[in-house]
C-alpha cells in the first residue's frame, strides 16, 4: 500500500477549504482511523477459558465436550476440573473459535494417582459430525515441553506433586512442528471452530486457556 505524503498539497487539494484546515481535519480523521484499527485489532482476540486458574483449589469446574468428543473412549469416565483423576478424564470443546491465525493452548495439570506417567494430553478437530473426532496431535504429557516447572521425562506424584503448567502453540506442536491452526482451517471448520482437548486418565485438570 503506498501512502500518500502529507505535505503532498495536490493530494490535499479540496475545493473550497483552506489548507491549514485541511491538514487539521486529516489529522482528526487519521486519529479515528487509528482508534478503530486499534478497536477492531483488540476485538479479534478473544480468549477461551475451561475451568479456573486457581491452583486446583475447589470447587470444581464443569466442562462441556461435544457429543462427538464425548464418544471418544476414555478411562471409566469423566471428571471436571480441580478434580483428582483416578482412571477418569477430562474432555472439553471449544466451540465458536472462527478462522484461527495464531493461537496458543496453556493448561495446567497435576498427576493424582498411579500410572500417570502413561497419560497423554490430545487435540482432536471437530466439525460436530464425526464420532469420534479425527484425532490430530497426541502426546505424552512426561514428553511436553515448555512446562512450568519441567517434568524432566517424567510425570507422576513424585517428579511433579504440584503439577505443572504447560504452554503450546497450535501452529508447531512439539516435537514434529505440526501445524493445528492449517489443519482446522484447511478442513473449512473457520465458521464452527471446533477444537476438543483431551486429558487422560490419572491426570487432574486445573485450567485450559486458548489465547
Amino acid at each position: 500500500m503506498t501512502i500518500c505524503k502529507v505535505s503532498d498539497r495536490k493530494w490535499l487539494s479540496w475545493p473550497g477549504i483552506p489548507f491549514r484546515p485541511r491538514v487539521a481535519l486529516l489529522g482528526a480523521a487519521l486519529v479515528l482511523f487509528a482508534t478503530a484499527h486499534n478497536a477492531a485489532a483488540q476485538g479479534c482476540r478473544n480468549d477461551y477459558l475451561a475451568g479456573d486458574d486457581d491452583n486446583y483449589a475447589p470447587p470444581s469446574e464443569s466442562t462441556t465436550p461435544d457429543t462427538a468428543l464425548a464418544g471418544v473412549p476414555c478411562g471409566t469416565g469423566d471428571v471436571a476440573t480441580d478434580v483428582p483423576a483416578v482412571n477418569q478424564c477430562v474432555r472439553h470443546t471449544f466451540a465458536n473459535l472462527g478462522v484461527i491465525c495464531g493461537a496458543t493452548l496453556t493448561i495446567g495439570l497435576k498427576p493424582t494417582n498411579v500410572g500417570s506417567d502413561n497419560d497423554d494430553l490430545a487435540l482432536y478437530v471437530d466439525d460436530g459430525t464425526a464420532n469420534p473426532p479425527t484425532g490430530v496431535y497426541t502426546s505424552r504429557i512426561s514428553s511436553l515441553p515448555n512446562a512450568t516447572p519441567p517434568t524432566g521425562g517424567s510425570w507422576n506424584t513424585t517428579s511433579n506433586p504440584g503439577g505443572s503448567t504447560f504452554v503450546l502453540d497450535l501452529a508447531n506442536l512439539p516435537p514434529s512442528g505440526a501445524n493445528l491452526i492449517n489443519q482446522i482451517n484447511s478442513a473449512g471448520l473457520g465458521a464452527t471452530g471446533l477444537l476438543d482437548v483431551l486429558v487422560e486418565d490419572d491426570t487432574e485438570v486445573d485450567f485450559i486457556i486458548i489465547s
